[in-house]
C-alpha cells in the first residue's frame, strides 16, 4: 500500500465529491451496487478514472511509510497489510491485517476442526494488544486474556510474517506500545544478562568435566548403557563405606561420573539450560558455591540414606541449581520474576521425570541425593541473594551467618548419623580373597557327589572292589567338608558385612555336603534298607537346596560394587 492507492479516491455523486475512499471500500460499494462502473473517481493528484477502470487494474502494494499510514488512519482510511499466518487463531496461509481506529482486523482462511478451512475475519480490540515486537519481517504481539473477543481466542501470543521488515515496523507503529509486567520483567532480565561480561564459561567447564568423566569410564571398558558398580568405585564414585572410612574426596569426584549414557545426557541438558541461567544471574562465584555445596550435601544425604550406596552423577548438584534458581527468583530483592522459569520447563520436566523413573526402576539413594541437593541449593541462594532494602546490614550479616551455621550443622549431623561400614567392607575384601581358592574346590567336590547314581540304581556299588574304592573316596569327601566347615568358622566377618550372608550360606552348604558324604558312606557300608535309602535321598535333597541358596547369594553379591 502506498501513494495514490493509500490516499484513496473521491467519488463524484450528483456533481459533488465525497470521500476519500480506498480501493477496497470502492469495490465493496460496487458489489453492494451503491456505485456502478461508470461513476467517476478523482485521485489524490487530481486525475480522474472510473470505477470500472479501477476494478480492472491490479492494486499496487508498495509500502507507504509510517507517516502516510498514520495519515490514512486519522483521515478515516484503514491501512491494510498483506501477511502470512502460521496458525495464529487458526489462520493459515496468506491473509491480511487491517488497522482500524479501535481494532486490528485479521482476515484469511481459518481452519475448522483441523480438517478444512474457510474465509473468516477476527477483530482484536487494540486495547487488548500488548508487547508488540518485530524480528525481521515477523511481527508478534500478546493478548490480554481478560479482553472480550468476537471469536474464540486461545493463544496468549500471536505472530505473522509480512512482506518485508519495513512493513513489519510500519504495522508495529500503528499498534499500541503497551507493555505487560511480564514483558517488562523479561526486558529487564535480558538487560541484566547482557550486562554480564562473561558467557557462562563456568557451566561450559562443568559440562566438559562431566564428558571427560564418562569418557574415562568408557576407556576402562565401561558399558555405555550401564557402567558396572566395580568400575565406578575404582574410578572414584561415592561408595559409602570408603567415603565414611575417610575417602572424602569421593564426594567431589562422584559429581563427574555417570552410570549410563542416558543419565549423562539428561544431566548435560539440564546443566546446560539451568546452569547458564544460574551463572549469569548469580555470577560465577555464587553459581559454583551453589553447585558444589548442593552436590556435596546431596552425597552426604545419600550416604546417610544407604551406607552401602554407590553414588555417581550430578543430579544432586543440578537439583541444587534448580532449588537455587527457584529461591533466587522468588525473592523480591533480586529484581527478577519467577516467571522466567517458564522458558526452562522442558529440561526441568526431563530432569524430574528421569529422576522419578530411575527411582522407581532401581530404588537407591537417588531421592535422598536429589532432595538434599534441592534444599541445599535453595538455602545457598537465600544466603547469597540481595536482602530486603529495609533490613539493616547487621540483620543481613546475622541471617547469613545463621543459615551458614545451620547448613554446616546439617552436614555434620548427616555424617555423624551415618554408620561406618568401612571396616565391614575391608573384612569383606579379606574374606573374598580367602574364599577364592576354597570356592573352586567346593564346587568340584559337590559336582562329584552329584554324579553318584541314585540309590535305586546303585546296586553295583556293593561289589567288593567298587565298594572299597568308593569308601576311600567318600571318606576323603567327608574329611574335606569337615575341614571346610572349620575353615569357614575361623574367618571373621562383622554382622554388618555384606558377605556375612554368603558366609552363612557357605557354612550350610558345607555342612549339608558333609552329611551327604556320611549318608553315602552308610549306604555303601551298611545293610540295604528302605530307611537307609530314604535318609540318603533326603540328604541329597538338602544338599541340593543348600547349593541353590548359595548360588542365589553369590549372584546377589556379584551385582554389588567391590
Amino acid at each position: 500500500m502506498s501513494g495514490q492507492e493509500s490516499l484513496g479516491y473521491r467519488v463524484v455523486l450528483d456533481g459533488q465529491e465525497v470521500g476519500p475512499y480506498d480501493r477496497r471500500t470502492i469495490i465493496g460499494m460496487r458489489i453492494r451496487k451503491t456505485l456502478n462502473n461508470g461513476h467517476v473517481l478523482i485521485d489524490a493528484q487530481g486525475g480522474s478514472t472510473t470505477v470500472g477502470d479501477l476494478i480492472g487494474r491490479p492494486p499496487p502494494r508498495p509500502s507507504t511509510g509510517f507517516a502516510a499510514s498514520r495519515d490514512l488512519l486519522t483521515s478515516g482510511q484503514f491501512p491494510t497489510f498483506d501477511v502470512r499466518f502460521s496458525g495464529a487463531l487458526g489462520f493459515v496461509g496468506a491473509g491480511e491485517a487491517r488497522v482500524q481506529p479501535d481494532v486490528l482486523r485479521l482476515a484469511g482462511r481459518r481452519r475448522r476442526w483441523g480438517l478444512w478451512s474457510r474465509e473468516a475475519r477476527v477483530k482484536l480490540p487494540l486495547d487488548c494488544l500488548q508487547d508488540v515486537a518485530v524480528e525481521g519481517a515477523t511481527l508478534s504481539f500478546g493478548l490480554s486474556p481478560q479482553a472480550p473477543f468476537d471469536a474464540p481466542v486461545r493463544a496468549s501470543r500471536l505472530s505473522c510474517v509480512l512482506d518485508s521488515a519495513e512493513a513489519a515496523r510500519e504495522l508495529q507503529s500503528l499498534l499500541p506500545t503497551r507493555t505487560s509486567p511480564q514483558a517488562e520483567q523479561q526486558r529487564q532480565l535480558a538487560q541484566r544478562l547482557a550486562a554480564y561480561p562473561h558467557r557462562a564459561w563456568g557451566t561450559g567447564v562443568l559440562l566438559v568435566l562431566n564428558l571427560l568423566g564418562f569418557a574415562l569410564l568408557l576407556a576402562q571398558g565401561g558399558d555405555p548403557l550401564g557402567v558396572s558398580g566395580q568400575l565406578l568405585v575404582a574410578s572414584g564414585s561415592g561408595f559409602g563405606p570408603l567415603v565414611r572410612d575417610g575417602e572424602l574426596w569421593r564426594l567431589l569426584t562422584a559429581l563427574f561420573l555417570h552410570g549410563s549414557l542416558l543419565s549423562l545426557l539428561v544431566s548435560l541438558w539440564a546443566l546446560w539450560d539451568l546452569g547458564r541461567l544460574a551463572e549469569r544471574l548469580m555470577g560465577l562465584p555464587k553459581f559454583l558455591i551453589v553447585y558444589a555445596a548442593s552436590g556435596l550435601l546431596g552425597g552426604l544425604a545419600g550416604l546417610w540414606w544407604d551406607p552401602w550406596g554407590n553414588g555417581a552423577g550430578a543430579s544432586g548438584a543440578i537439583f541444587g541449581l534448580l532449588g537455587g534458581l527457584l529461591m533466587y527468583l522468588s525473592l523480591p530483592g533480586n529484581g527478577v520474576s519467577l516467571s522466567v522459569m517458564r522458558k526452562h520447563l522442558v529440561p526441568v520436566a526431563a530432569l524430574v521425570g528421569y529422576a522419578l523413573w530411575a527411582g522407581l526402576a532401581s530404588p537407591g539413594i537417588g531421592p535422598a541425593v536429589q532432595g538434599a541437593g534441592l534444599v541445599m541449593g535453595a538455602l545457598c541462594a537465600l544466603v547469597l541473594s540481595q536482602p530486603p532494602r529495609e533490613w539493616p546490614e547487621l540483620w543481613t550479616l546475622m541471617a547469613r551467618v545463621l543459615l551458614t551455621v545451620l547448613t554446616v550443622a546439617a552436614g555434620l549431623l548427616l555424617w555423624s548419623q551415618t554408620p561406618n561400614r568401612g571396616p565391614a567392607y575391608r573384612a569383606d575384601q579379606a574374606f573374598a580373597a580367602e574364599l577364592s581358592q576354597l570356592m573352586g574346590e567346593q564346587q568340584r567336590r559337590a559336582a562329584q557327589l552329584r554324579q553318584l547314581p541314585e540309590p535305586g540304581q546303585a546296586g553295583d556299588v556293593r561289589d567288593k572292589p567298587t565298594r572299597e574304592l568308593l569308601m576311600v573316596e567318600l571318606r576323603d569327601h567327608q574329611r574335606f567338608w569337615q575341614d571346610s566347615v572349620a575353615r569357614l568358622g575361623k574367618l571373621y566377618l562383622p554382622k554388618d558385612a555384606r558377605m556375612s550372608r554368603l558366609q552363612a550360606a557357605l557354612k550350610r552348604h558345607a555342612s549339608e555336603q558333609q552329611e551327604l558324604s556320611a549318608q553315602w558312606l552308610d549306604w555303601v557300608t551298611g545293610p540295604e534298607s528302605p530307611e537307609a535309602r530314604r535318609q540318603l535321598a533326603e540328604a541329597r535333597s538338602q544338599a541340593w537346596r543348600a547349593e541353590q541358596s548359595l548360588q542365589q547369594e553369590w549372584r546377589a553379591l556379584a551385582a554389588l560394587p567391590r
